[in-house]
């Protein structure tokens, strides 16, 4: 899922100004989790041909600070890029082979 503006709040709803739903969808979305639950977001992204950085959500600013662990939000080396990579994908692995 892209937490980014314009993608959740969606273009439209911030330009109506109607984002109170999107924000009640997505609060719904995380208490229904059981034990962990990842959201994402690109640090770069395409459209029409042209790159771009988007702009953080404004609902992670809203997610309590302590119940938040960041990841790649920094400068990492190629090896540890590698190495988070390996466990995500052994991870995934684990949890098809269940």
């Amino acid at each position: 899922m892209g937490l980014e503006e314009e993608i959740l709040p969606h273009r439209n709803s911030i330009e109506a100004d109607t984002i109170e739903e999107e924000r009640r969808l997505m609060y719904v979305g995380i208490t229904r989790a059981k034990q962990n639950l990842t959201l994402t977001l690109t640090g770069k992204r395409k459209s029409y041909g042209e790159s771009f950085e988007p702009t953080p959500s404004r609902f992670l600013e809203e997610l309590p600070k302590d119940d938040i662990q960041k990841e790649g939000f920094g400068e990492a080396s190629q090896e540890q890029k590698q190495a988070r990579g390996e466990s995500a994908l052994a991870g995934l692995k684990n949890l098809m082979s269940s």
